[in-house]
């Protein structure tokens, strides 16, 4: 009988998900026109919202690669 107790392992601990870096819960600002816009507002917004959708884009896919670099540093 104490052969069998001796052979007995306590489970492993279950491996945690790494937490999500701060910067990909924040929301992607988004360039709004005013109330009455000119047409030099409507260029400004058009430009501001692409630099703003890459750089959205560029910070989300490094809060993908981190977690991911996470995930493989934890181990299998």
């Amino acid at each position: 009988m104490s052969a069998a107790c001796a052979s007995w392992r306590p489970a492993p601990a279950p491996i945690q998900p790494p937490p999500t870096p701060a910067f990909a819960l924040r929301p992607c600002p988004i360039a709004t026109l005013p109330e009455a816009p000119t047409w030099a507002d409507l260029e400004t917004a058009y430009i501001l919202r692409g630099r703003q959708l890459v750089e959205c884009d560029l910070a989300r896919r490094l809060a993908v690669e981190t977690l991911e670099a996470m995930g493989a540093m934890s181990g299998p």
